[in-house]
């Protein structure tokens, strides 16, 4: 009798825990501190086990601009039901200096208003001469250029 109970308890907390909506939202940065000019990217990853789930509303980035942009989802199914992953990624630049704020991203599923905290940004000056050399010349790229075969001197050689 102790054990039918306890089965059916273990049912019951299953079957309601997959009743209720299950949703966060989350942000980050690759970094904190960085240069005017250099780039930083910005995540935001949305897990719902709700079955429509609209965008987040993201603020201007104030102090920054927009280079690109992406999402992607996924749909992952389990014996307790769906959940989906929304993913918006933003890779941004500071135009000045200074600490910059990220406003909280928010989401509302089902009445109910999801938040991220604000993110704060040291934005130091623009380092001068930090650009790397071009790619022919760069340490960085596959390999140095080689002079041994002449075939084709206007394309680039690589040793890999």
């Amino acid at each position: 009798m102790k054990a039918k109970f306890i089965l059916c308890l273990i049912v019951f907390l299953l079957a309601a825990s997959s009743a209720f909506c299950e949703t966060t939202i989350n942000s980050d940065v690759d970094k904190t501190t960085l240069s005017v000019g250099e780039e930083l990217v910005f995540k935001v990853t949305v897990i719902s086990s709700e079955r429509q789930v609209s965008a987040p509303k993201i603020e201007n980035f104030e102090g920054f601009v927009i280079l690109s942009q992406a999402e992607s989802s996924t749909v992952t199914f389990d014996q307790g039901g769906g959940k989906s992953m929304l993913v918006y990624v933003y890779v941004l630049t500071p135009v000045h200096e200074g600490t910059l704020k990220i406003k909280p991203v928010t989401i509302t599923v089902k009445n109910k208003t999801y938040a991220t905290e604000a993110l704060s940004i040291t934005v130091n000056p623009e380092i001068k001469n930090s650009k790397k050399p071009p790619v022919e010349n760069n340490p960085d790229t596959l390999g140095p250029q080689t002079e041994e075969d002449d075939s084709d001197s206007s394309l680039p050689q690589y040793n890999l």
